[in-house]
């Protein structure tokens, strides 16, 4: 991966990581490794369910459809993997098991090319 491509999720994420918060989420964790791979954001919505947000950014015509497309199933089922590994971590502590889902949130250029959040779907990946 490029630093320029390395560097644009990156900003994809803060663009993400911002909008969420302001939307009432409270993040928990960033990039968790786990052994389904990285989850980009782990977060707490206002109802109390755990949301596993994976950020796709792109650049270009089509940059919010091309990024939702990109979650293919492969990465669907690494998230699945990722999210129930957090999910067993948190049970193990002896806690309660708390509703989860997987949102997809594509970031793109908006009018004057500076990245915002162009779609967020809820329950993107069947857990």
């Amino acid at each position: 991966m490029t630093d320029d491509r390395r560097q644009l999720g990156r900003d994809g994420e803060e663009v993400a990581a911002r909008y969420l918060r302001r939307r009432g989420y409270t993040l928990l964790d960033r990039n968790r490794r786990s052994e389904g791979g990285e989850i980009d954001i782990v977060a707490r919505d206002r109802d109390g369910a755990i949301v596993f947000v994976e950020v796709r950014t792109r650049r270009g015509r089509g940059a919010a459809l091309a990024a939702l497309e990109s979650v293919d199933s492969a990465k669907q089922e690494r998230l699945r993997l990722g999210a129930a590994a957090y999910l067993a971590d948190l049970a193990g502590d002896g806690g309660e098991e708390p509703s989860a889902r997987i949102d997809v949130v594509a970031v793109a250029p908006g009018l004057g090319g500076r990245l915002i959040v162009a779609r967020h779907v809820r329950n993107a990946v069947e857990a």
